[in-house]
């Protein structure tokens, strides 16, 4: 444990998973106040050369850089180093031996998870071939006293196209979704009753494609170790993830929060955030539906003027639970239409550009009451980008139609925006909360956390959900 100290991440190996690290340290910390976080340094190194080559087949060393990034975190000032990388930790007695700063074990952390919460229970590990060839998960769950299965050579193989082709490639889940369904199939009736997720690609892909066998997150595990204790997740119009995780959180002891990101017309299409809504009450599974419903036809519409202008993308385009206009800007760019995702935005899909389809949303009323109705809290989120909205009218005329809170703290605001929604917040009533917009790799300018800034009413609004949905 290294509770209360500072957090050193060895990372880049790679981005995403470094990314989903951090943003697990940093949502399952238990904090009142900003000051209540973990001081974390991040070193992503991308340049880091791929660990499975170097145990297969004589590829590169990656330690020179890795002992880089390792000096950078000690400069800083780390108490302790965690790597997001399953594999790179066959190379962890050589970056031991550099240092004299612990360093927390993600093998030794999620042999211990799969000891505590399912006794007796063979594990299915999923992890790279070098991981595998290493025997690294073997060897931690053998010394644990843990029953395991490994993939045989074919699904070794569909796992590192799940891994390498899919994630670590940006692909959706349709790349890799029949792929990794499989091996788990297979390794099933051969008797693997829970699966160890032994690469920090494969909880992005198990959240993808919504599996439902039980899991073990060595990620999740190591971001434990650090003291982590709280947890929650969001998504645009869609809770898909929200059942596998809250059941993961109850297995690891952690605290959860649901939430969804709906949209709204308005002036502006407004985005609402409903936070610890029961996401099977059916006036929120209405609103799902609704939402669902009004995105297809909108999709529908785009496709057929696409074509029209010749740039059908049906061969490109990589469809989800909730396909947005950013699967279409990808599918452009790959299909050769664009130069890049925000060439094909600016350029073909946003307000009055070539493709412009505008979607139907629900009203704000309606979001408002089914998150209610739900028990949840309705918080309208970056009003500062409202542009077509003058700001008072809008913040009174949600109030009045019993917003509970608005994001007054945004990664993007600038000061006046932040003390303009904050003594808005004061004046009707509501609670000012906090966010980021953090979106993963796609959004790298918006890093978790950039949200946060000290404030009695942010903190006041913290307190009030912990009391309103923990009963604390």
């Amino acid at each position: 444990m290294c509770e209360k100290k500072t957090i050193g991440i060895l990372g880049g190996m790679g981005p995403l998973a470094t990314a989903d690290l951090f943003q697990k340290i940093t949502l399952l910390t238990e904090a009142e106040t900003d000051r209540d976080h973990i001081r974390v340094y991040i070193d992503s190194n991308a340049n880091i050369p791929d660990r499975t080559a170097a145990i297969l087949s004589n590829g590169p060393d990656p330690v020179p850089e890795m002992a880089s990034a390792l000096r950078n975190l000690e400069a800083c000032g780390a108490d302790c180093v965690i790597m997001p990388c399953n594999t790179a930790h066959y190379f962890l007695p050589r970056l031991q031996a550099m240092t004299e700063i612990p360093f927390l074990s993600i093998l030794t952390a999620a042999a211990e998870a799969c000891k505590a919460q399912f006794p007796g229970m063979t594990v299915g590990i999923l992890a790279t071939k070098g991981t595998l060839s290493a025997q690294l998960y073997q060897n931690a769950l053998g010394e644990a006293g843990v029953p395991y299965l490994i993939p045989e050579a074919a699904e070794q193989d569909a796992l590192m196209r799940v891994i390498y082709d899919g994630v670590k490639a940006g692909k959706g889940p349709d790349a890799y979704r029949a792929d990794l369904l499989t091996v788990v199939e297979h390794m099933m009736t051969r008797g693997a009753g829970v699966f160890l997720l032994g690469c920090t690609e494969l909880p992005l892909a198990a959240e993808a494609v919504g599996l439902t066998v039980p899991v073990v997150d060595p990620t999740a595990e190591l971001a434990k170790a650090a003291g982590i204790e709280l947890l929650a997740l969001t998504d645009h119009d869609c809770v898909r993830g929200v059942p596998a995780a809250l059941s993961r959180a109850a297995q690891l002891g952690l605290r959860m929060l649901p939430g969804v990101e709906a949209e709204a017309d308005y002036a502006d299409t407004l985005h609402i955030l409903g936070i610890g809504q029961d996401i099977d009450a059916p006036c929120f599974q209405k609103l799902l539906a609704e939402q669902t419903a009004l995105r297809e036809e909108r999709n529908r519409l785009l496709e057929i003027k696409l074509r029209k202008m010749g740039m059908d993308v049906s061969d490109y385009l990589i469809r989800s639970e909730s396909t947005t206009r950013a699967n279409y800007a990808a599918a452009l760019t790959a299909a050769g239409h664009a130069e890049n995702t925000a060439d094909a935005f600016r350029r073909i899909l946003n307000s009055d550009a070539l493709a412009d389809i505008k979607q139907k949303h629900p009203s704000p009323q309606a979001v408002i009451d089914a998150v209610a109705g739900a028990g949840g809290a309705a918080i309208l989120a970056h009003p500062m980008l409202m542009k077509k909205c003058d700001p008072h009218e809008l913040v009174r005329d949600l109030a009045d139609k019993g917003i509970w809170g608005i994001e007054a703290f945004y990664g993007a605001a600038t000061e006046g925006e932040t003390r303009l929604f904050s003594s808005l917040s004061r004046e009707f009533g509501l609670f000012a909360t906090c966010g980021s917009d953090f979106h993963g790799k796609s959004r790298p300018n918006a890093p978790i956390g950039s949200g946060w800034r000290s404030c009695a009413q942010l903190e006041a609004a913290l307190s009030e959900l912990c009391r309103r949905f923990f009963r604390t």
